[in-house]
């Protein structure tokens, strides 16, 4: 069946309910986790069936009931107990719905060998948890990865191909009846196929799965159409951080020369190396061939040369098999640690750092408290930031600071809490650990780094509250919502140069206030336009006012003058000339010496202008007359022949005009094209 499958590790969101005989509403399958891991010590594992159990669809006493993916030993609720394979092996008194959601401490059935008498024994840390499983039918793709790839790695538990009695939980098969019981996990080398691909890769693993990736059909033995697929189970296991890989030579040039710890073999862990050296006073910690534990205050010369990919120390410790420990046994390939990793408090004077619970990547001890303490430049503070905070509800982590002869403790919970920044350049961190645990956990990372700052951003005013709200400073890089008076939400960023994005006050309403002040200035522009206008409407009104008073009557003005490409003008005379440059008007201008010698009352011919062919043309076909004065005209004129010149049309003209018909000047006109008075 074609098509991607979705991840059943996690709960579901859907919750279905049935109705039982009791009236009760109850969540049955399709709740929960699909799958589950159960978990336990090493001590008793033999005893605790651990592994994977998927539900079946069955219901005891209101609960779901699962089974174990290979053994098929069942688990069931009864009386108040859940129960696994019968009521006599393992138990644990519970009345949760779900195996995910048990608290209460497991019993493991411990026997005897030598008789037949055993008893129930306390395994405080078996439990059981969502498991991480995908399915990827056949011939699709599907991607799997860690959501901190920083502090976690890929790790593949199980690995099966073909079909098994859950085939109905892949999503791969539209079988009606019962699940094929067809597949392969061991033969063709499956899990270790997977592994190769998978196990601490970087980033995210992308997994295809065909026959010919495995070399075969698991089912192709089965009549009729089988829908096969891959199941794989993986986890995300939180590790420190290490120096890398390298391959050892323990005999001529050891990796690292100091002590061999005499831990066993059988039983050693990451945490058990880093706490034999750390005794030891050594600074690095090194686990090799699963077993092996070796301790050293500095990487011999030629290190670097013997670096390997991470991929090469992939083998299992031998006291836990979610952990890695070197190579496999013999192969004398080491991965290296800064032995300080998951002490108990310490002081610590470099600018950055990472703080792990205490015994970290195990769990860690009862009945504690750690206090370390930070110290990073003086111009700087100290930016916090949680990376994996799982701890019981009895444990804390704090944050302590001085501040204004005060001390300010601050709790970090992983949610509200994540990230603090520090008012100074020195901080201290407390973690206790109650006396008992109520459940299994993973324990704690935490980056610190000493940073530029913009300040704190203070809860006054219209500010109603600040997220984070660690009350401290914000470092360069990290953003902040502040809550508004009225609702309004303000986000700002410290910069690189320490100064936050948006300028205090925060929570003025910088959208009013442009907003008035746009409508100010516009008001301002328009009134400033309507005064313009309004001045140059009375200048006009002045200027025809004066024009009316000045003009004589009988005196026509004009507002244009006739143009020709062919007038010329030359001092003192004034003459229509040809494109040639002779100037064949002269004989009828002669009588004009220059502008002031001409006047409209001459009695000759006014001036035209003569076309480019060179004849000559009359005036009255060149322009209209527009006012041509007869006998019999209303002012009494009784001269006839004369004509206004459009050219002409000036006030001072005029005036003379006047003074010509009082007999005080004749024969003279300003012309205005001239600007002559």
């Amino acid at each position: 069946m074609a098509g991607q499958v979705p991840t059943t590790g996690g709960r579901l969101s859907m919750c279905v309910l049935v109705l039982t005989a009791w009236g009760f509403l109850v969540p049955v399958t399709g709740a929960g986790c699909p799958t589950v891991r159960l978990s336990g010590s090493t001590r008793l594992s033999q005893n605790l069936i651990i592994g994977t159990y998927s539900m079946t669809g069955g219901i005891s006493e209101s609960r779901p009931k699962y089974r174990n993916d290979e053994s098929k030993a069942p688990v069931f609720f009864k009386q108040g107990y859940w129960h696994i394979e019968n009521e006599n092996r393992i138990r644990v008194r519970d009345s949760s719905f779900y195996l995910e959601d048990i608290t209460g401490t497991f019993e493991v059935w411990d026997s005897d060998p030598d008789s037949d008498q055993g008893e129930f024994v306390a395994d405080p840390e078996a439990h059981f948890s969502c498991a991480d499983i995908t399915y990827i039918c056949k011939d699709d793709k599907k991607t799997i990865g860690c959501p901190r790839p920083d502090f976690q790695q890929l790790l593949i538990v199980r690995a099966l191909y073909g079909q098994d009695w859950a085939c109905k939980l892949s999503g791969c098969t539209q079988r009606e009846g019962d699940c094929t019981n067809c597949n392969w996990v061991s033969k063709n080398y499956i899990i270790t196929r997977v592994q190769t691909q998978c196990t601490r890769a970087s980033g995210n693993c992308i997994l295809e799965p065909s026959d010919g990736m495995f070399g075969g059909n698991p089912c192709g033995h089965i009549e009729g159409d089988v829908d096969t697929y891959l199941r794989v189970e993986h986890r995300c296991i939180n590790v420190p951080t290490s120096l890398g890989c390298y391959q050892d030579e323990p005999g001529n040039n050891p990796l690292l020369s100091g002590r061999v710890t005499g831990t066993s073999e059988t039983s050693m862990t990451i945490q058990k190396c880093l706490t034999y050296c750390r005794s030891q006073s050594y600074r690095y910690a090194g686990v090799a061939n699963r077993h092996g534990c070796r301790c050293g205050s500095q990487l011999q010369q030629d290190s670097a040369s013997l670096r390997l990919p991470i991929t090469d120390c992939t083998a299992p410790c031998g006291g836990d098999e979610f952990q890695f420990c070197g190579g496999p046994s013999g192969s004398q390939k080491m991965e290296v640690f800064e032995a300080s990793i998951g002490a108990c408090g310490g002081d610590l004077r470099r600018n950055v750092g990472i703080i792990y619970s205490p015994d970290f990547p195990g769990p860690y001890p009862l009945d504690n408290n750690c206090i370390w303490n930070i110290e990073v430049s003086a111009e700087n503070v100290i930016r916090i930031s949680l990376e994996l905070l799982d701890i019981s509800t009895e444990d804390s982590l704090t944050i302590i600071e001085d501040r204004s002869s005060q001390t300010v403790v601050t709790v970090l919970n992983g949610t509200s809490m994540a990230e603090y920044v520090s008012i100074s350049s020195n901080v201290s961190l407390q973690f206790r650990a109650g006396r008992q645990r109520a459940q299994q956990t993973d324990g704690f990372i935490l980056r610190y780094k000493g940073v530029g700052h913009c300040g704190p951003i203070p809860v006054i005013d219209d500010v109603t509250s600040v997220s984070p709200n660690h009350g401290g400073n914000f470092a360069v890089g990290q953003q902040a919502q502040i809550t508004c008076k009225g609702g309004r939400n303000v986000t700002v960023r410290c910069q690189k140069d320490t100064s936050f994005s948006t300028t205090a006050p925060f929570c003025r309403d910088k959208a009013m206030w442009m907003a008035i002040v746009g409508g100010i200035v516009a008001v301002l522009v328009l009134l400033a336009i309507v005064l313009v206008v309004a001045i140059f409407i009375i200048r006009k009104r002045r200027a025809a006012q004066k024009q009316e008073g000045t003009t004589s009557p009988g005196t026509a003005a004009y507002s244009a003058a006739p143009t020709s490409d062919s007038l010329v003008l030359t001092p003192g005379n004034l003459s229509a000339r040809a494109p040639g440059g002779e100037n064949e008007a002269e004989d009828d201008l002669h009588q004009y010496a220059s502008i002031r010698d001409t006047g409209p009352f001459s009695g000759t011919e006014p001036l035209y202008a003569q076309p480019d062919s060179g004849t000559k043309k009359p005036i009255e076909l060149m322009y209209a007359k527009p006012m041509k004065k007869k006998k019999g005209s209303p002012s009494g004129n009784e001269e006839e022949g004369i004509v206004d010149n459009i050219l002409y049309e000036g006030s001072v003209g005029e005036e003379r005009h006047g003074q010509a018909m009082n007999g005080e000047q004749q024969g003279l006109i300003d012309n205005n094209l001239y600007e002559l008075q």
